[in-house]
């Protein structure tokens, strides 16, 4: 067993590579298989994407394996969604950049780049596809990670 430091989820958090598995936790997303795909950053305040992306490089470094996600299931090759989820992240980023410049505050920004998102990001593809409890949860969840962008953008612990 390896054990990556993955701190981009949290200080405290750990990846874990088995053989031809990544263990990743909540440090690549959180994955929903279903008819689309479906993933997310989980990324709580306190964000902070050099240790995020930094998290992601480790996992890529480990090689190509089957990635098992703590929410909710395994993907064929880690290599290629850590891949999109790295370039996901900067795509939450930029998205929360763009909507600070137009939003009156916090509350606004966040709820602008999360239908922004909804409609740009391939990885939220599956969102609409989820069940109504599973969506809410989802949108909560997701203000949660946009928060700590949102949060990091502004300098802001």
């Amino acid at each position: 067993m390896e054990i990556l430091p993955t701190p981009g989820h949290a200080p405290h958090h750990q990846s874990y590579v088995i053989g031809d598995y990544l263990f990743t936790g909540d440090s690549a997303g959180v994955f929903i298989e279903g008819e689309k795909l479906y993933l997310r950053p989980s990324t709580p305040p306190k964000f902070v994407k050099e240790l995020y992306v930094d998290s992601l490089e480790k996992m890529l470094r480990s090689g190509r394996k089957k990635v098992c996600f703590a929410h909710f299931g395994m993907y064929d090759n880690s290599r290629e969604i850590i891949r999109k989820h790295r370039n996901q992240i900067e795509l939450w980023v930029e998205a929360v950049r763009d909507a600070m410049e137009t939003a009156g505050g916090m509350e606004e920004a966040v709820d602008a780049a999360w239908r922004e998102l909804l409609e740009v990001d391939d990885l939220l593809s599956g969102y609409f596809s989820l069940e109504k409890d599973v969506q809410e949860m989802e949108r909560r969840n997701a203000r949660t990670s946009l928060i700590g962008i949102y949060r990091y953008l502004r300098g802001v612990s």
